[in-house]
């Protein structure tokens, strides 16, 4: 009887140590979401790194069954859109110089043509024009407008920072 008694009590204190553990490694629904999102997120990953994969596979295909005219005229078509964007800087650059505006402003010119551009250069200029006053942001502060800067580089800054 004895005997059964230990038995009994390790019995229970074997079962007591069991579903400890088992509360232990018992899944906490913020767990189980923390899981099923990394499982998703390599899921996607995965997902994603076959598309670039066949994407690269189909460009193969397509550019193997091209004509050396269809490479071509690709080709053609990247150089020209390459030059009119050339030649549409060369001319905004022009207009600034006859405008006598810095070639740092030349990219801020707005307009197609080149009369659109000459239009945008003028009003651009009066805004830059060496010894007109400029706004005194520092009204009251001591410091008189006659010491604002007529250099056109830093004109160009102030420009910048104002726009």
């Amino acid at each position: 009887m004895a005997d059964e008694a230990a038995t009994a009590e390790e019995s229970t204190e074997e079962t007591e140590a069991v579903e400890e553990t088992v509360e232990d490694t018992k899944v906490t629904p913020e767990d189980d979401w923390k899981a099923k999102a990394r499982k998703h997120e390599k899921a996607a990953k995965q997902a994603r790194e076959a598309l670039e994969s066949a994407q690269t596979e189909l460009k193969k295909y397509e550019d193997r069954d091209k004509s050396e005219a269809d490479k071509a005229e690709e080709a053609r078509k990247a150089l020209e859109a390459r030059a009119s964007k050339a030649e549409a800087e060369l001319l905004r650059l022009k207009v600034a110089q006859k405008k006598n505006l810095p070639p740092e402003l030349a990219e801020r010119l707005r307009g197609e043509t080149e009369e659109e551009l000459e239009e945008d250069a003028e009003r651009l200029s009066e805004l830059v024009k060496p010894g007109k006053p400029s706004v005194d942001t520092d009204a009251g502060k001591g410091k008189a407008a006659s010491e604002a800067p007529t250099d056109p580089a830093a004109l160009a800054d102030r420009v910048s920072r104002d726009y």
